[in-house]
């Protein structure tokens, strides 16, 4: 969550910057983020351990 809420300031500050019709874009740009980091974070932590577990553990 930590770097979603950095790409939501930032996309903050690019949207108060530039004019009206850019600014949809900025602010769908932070819904996205929003969505897409908790959804990328949390297969990570489902699929990691499956894919990356160490063999040498599993077999004692």
């Amino acid at each position: 969550m930590l770097m979603a809420g950095f790409f939501c300031a930032l996309a903050a500050v690019y949207m108060n910057h530039y004019v009206a019709g850019i600014q949809p874009f900025y602010f769908w740009s932070m819904i996205d983020a929003l969505i897409v980091f908790p959804v990328v974070a949390l297969a990570n932590a489902l699929l990691y351990p499956r894919f990356f577990r160490d063999p040498a553990a599993a077999s004692e």
